[in-house]
């Protein structure tokens, strides 16, 4: 695994796949790219799930890492204008990868080469 989840749950289809498709990538190539502190957020809940309350994002100014936020349009936790704004919070650089037509799960697997993409100009940058 390329990151190590604080969950208990093991990941799920998207970040195996991403997992994948760099892992092949980099074997197809020969090459192998160090990558600095980074951080890479699938689908953050802006809105509490279940109704709870609270404020999701009070944390962002204390981020000192650059933060790739990987975000469905369709995500029913926030739209993408709010993401946008929790972004301008955090004081490190950070960059949004909109998926097209996804929601929360950010499509599955279909979205693992978007994802990685950015993922890669992101943190070689």
């Amino acid at each position: 695994m390329l990151a190590r989840s604080t969950s208990r749950r093991s990941p799920g289809p998207l970040a195996r796949a991403f997992e994948r498709f760099l892992l092949n990538r980099a074997a197809v190539a020969g090459i192998c790219i160090a990558i600095p502190m980074l951080l890479l957020i699938l689908s953050y809940p802006l809105i509490p799930p279940r109704g709870r309350a609270g404020d999701r994002t009070a944390h962002f100014p204390r981020i000192r890492t650059r933060a790739l936020f990987v975000h469905g349009d369709r995500d029913h936790f926030g739209s993408l204008d709010a993401v946008r704004a929790a972004l301008a919070l955090i004081p490190s650089p950070t960059q949004l990868c909109a998926v097209p037509r996804t929601g929360h799960d950010l499509g599955g697997k279909k979205a693992a080469g978007l994802v990685a993409a950015e993922f890669v100009v992101f943190a070689t940058g």
